[in-house]
């Protein structure tokens, strides 16, 4: 047993010195383990995660040819070395002369047709696609998720682009609709002095004006610009109705504004205004510039245009204790304080169906859709177009909109698809920035856009509707002007209604119902 024993011991002893002398010879030089499969620990490790491939910047450089209308284009600018450094995407552009509708209806008409053509008009855009000469995203829109999902958060966007077939060929813009906003403005210091108040409704308007007059004899309180269509456009949302087309806020039923009870409201005090010289009596053929002279001169009180006006206005006036301030759009009888809605653009890309370089003129697209996107196109760089200021970007190329697009591109057509609107207002005066909150309070709850027509709508369109519209201007302006008296509105709307009114309401809702779909 003695013996036995000690020769197991033996036997033991030996297999323990050949592991240790195996394990000596798999183990690697810096001591790690042999892995399962014979190789080294650490190679069997799962490696670090790469940084994931970029999406945005293409692995081979690409050229585009882009036609665009902003008159600020160059190739030099900022905005085009930023994408390019950002996409590996460049853009050789063209800004054509002449009439921009016509030098796109020549290239599509010619050989050499760039592969992105920005188009300012959805009725444009789909009457090219019609054709046959532009592409429909619809068709390529897994190649671009940032524009797709800018679709699906504003599908308004996609609605108003998508022709009567369901083709969307065009991607709007969208950002620098704030600018487009229309507000009233009165002279609060002269208000003041008379111990007057901004007026709510249309009667204290009137009486408004009245006490002016008789204050300022030689003065013509309101004044504004651009004729019948500023009232069609500006003035009458006031009056719960809205100019050519639309929906009744209440009812969904397609009207037309021009022929309306509310309508004629607003007319018999224009008539009343005009009668007793309280507004401007060339008020049909008012300029800019005799418009702007009314009111930097203190010949005028109260006004209406575009939002930016009023910082424009007021740094214009001859008297420096001047204070022109937005007010509450008037309510008319039955209706609200409502400004048109105009915070929408209608321009956009559109992309040749041919396109030479197409995949990366819808790349190019798709990044401007993007949130880096949108920031780039936006701001551009720290330190080279923004500085940080109190945890805010604030733009530092410019005095103002016109300087950043001259200056860097920022802002111009073909160089955006979403701008953040913050960017050009960071440069807006503090005492101004407010306005810009304030008339979204009141814009009219409708954006009140023509839907896409077939071309057989077009065809009655460019007609009836042409003949109607043509109508309604001769009699408003004669009901203004007394030349008509206001006695005779049933018999105008009898005669709008011969030229084939019916018909047209028809073809819009025909439109609206569609697009509803």
């Amino acid at each position: 047993m003695g013996r036995k024993r000690i020769w197991v011991m033996a036997l033991l002893l030996v297999a323990c010195m050949i592991a240790a002398a195996c394990g000596k010879d798999n183990q690697s030089q810096d001591g790690t383990k042999p892995s399962p499969s014979g190789g080294n620990a650490a190679s069997a490790t799962p490696a670090k995660s790469e940084a994931p491939k970029s999406t945005v910047k293409l692995d081979k450089p690409a050229t585009i040819t882009m036609m665009t209308l902003a008159p600020e284009y160059k190739e030099d600018l900022s905005v085009y070395k930023w994408i390019q450094d950002a996409t590996n995407i460049t853009v050789k552009g063209t800004l054509p002369a002449g009439t921009y509708n016509d030098a796109v209806a020549l290239a599509l008409a010619g050989g050499d047709i760039p592969d992105i053509i920005f188009i300012n008009g959805t009725d444009i855009a789909n009457k090219y696609g019609q054709q046959g000469a532009l592409l429909d995203f619809n068709t390529v829109i897994d190649k671009m998720p940032n524009l797709k999902k800018f679709w699906e958060k504003n599908p308004d966007a996609k609605r108003r682009a998508t022709s009567p077939e369901g083709k969307t060929y065009m991607a709007i813009n969208d950002g620098l609709g704030y600018s487009n906003q229309q507000i009233w403005m009165y002279r609060d210091d002269i208000f003041q002095k008379m111990n007057l108040k901004a007026p709510a409704t249309w009667d204290e308007l009137y009486t408004a004006l009245k006490t002016l007059k008789a204050a300022y004899p030689d003065s013509y309180p309101l004044t504004f610009r651009g004729g019948l269509a500023a009232i069609d456009f500006q003035m009458s949302p006031s009056f719960k109705t809205f100019q050519d087309m639309y929906q009744d806020l209440d009812t969904g039923e397609v009207k037309y504004g021009q022929v309306t009870s509310q309508y004629k409201k607003m007319i018999e005090y224009l008539n009343k205004f005009n009668k007793e010289k309280l507004m401007t009596p060339d008020w049909l053929s008012t300029t800019v510039d005799q418009w702007n002279e009314m009111m930097v001169t203190g010949k005028s009180f109260v006004t209406l245009d575009y939002i930016g006006r009023l910082q424009l206005l007021q740094d214009g006036m001859k008297d420096t204790s001047a204070a022109l301030k937005q007010m509450a759009p008037p309510a008319g009888p039955g209706g609200a304080a409502y400004n048109p809605n105009y915070n929408y653009m209608i321009g956009g890309f559109t992309v040749y169906k041919n396109a030479k370089n197409q995949d990366a003129a819808l790349h190019y697209i798709d990044f401007l859709y993007s949130d880096e996107g949108k920031s780039l196109v936006s701001w551009g760089k720290e330190g080279e177009t923004y500085k940080m200021e109190n945890g805010k970007k604030v733009i530092t190329v410019g005095a103002s909109l016109a300087d950043i697009k001259k200056k860097s591109g920022i802002g111009t057509f073909g160089s955006y698809g979403i701008l953040d609107s913050a960017a050009p207002i960071s440069l807006i005066p503090d005492k101004y920035k407010g306005d810009y909150d304030i008339v979204s309070k009141y814009a009219y709850p409708q954006i009140v856009v023509p839907p896409s027509f077939t071309q057989t709508e077009v065809e009655v369109l460019s007609t009836t509707f042409a003949q109607i519209k043509k109508t309604k201007d001769m009699n408003i302006a004669k009901f203004i002007l007394g030349d008509r008296p206001l006695a005779e509105w049933d018999a105008y709307v009898g005669e709008i209604n011969k030229l084939g009114l019916q018909k047209v309401i028809d073809i819009y809702k025909a439109g609206w119902d569609r697009q509803k779909k």
